[in-house]
């Protein structure tokens, strides 16, 4: 993999883990590969998203707000409205 590879997936990882703090998006109960939108509206979602990495990473954040923004959308546009492979919701 490379080294471009490797931070797009760590950025996305940090982008999911953020998202799934703040509850815009949760994993299926049944299938925890799945995440459900929670149906944030997207300026509250950036707004909630970026107060937390910065409060998590302080003064070294790893990314720029707006490669971290592009991972918050990315992530956001894999979410489903329910699960597909039974329902959740």
């Amino acid at each position: 993999m490379s080294r471009t590879n490797e931070m797009n997936e760590e950025l996305k990882e940090i982008a999911t883990d953020i998202l799934l703090k703040i509850e815009a998006i949760k994993t299926c109960p049944i299938h925890d590969d799945i995440l459900l939108d929670q149906y944030f509206g997207e300026d509250e979602c950036y707004a909630r998203a970026t107060a937390l990495y910065k409060k998590e990473y302080g003064s070294h954040l790893p990314y720029s707000f707006e490669a971290f923004h592009d991972a918050i959308k990315e992530v956001s546009s894999e979410t489903y409205d329910e699960c597909p492979d039974c329902g959740e919701e």
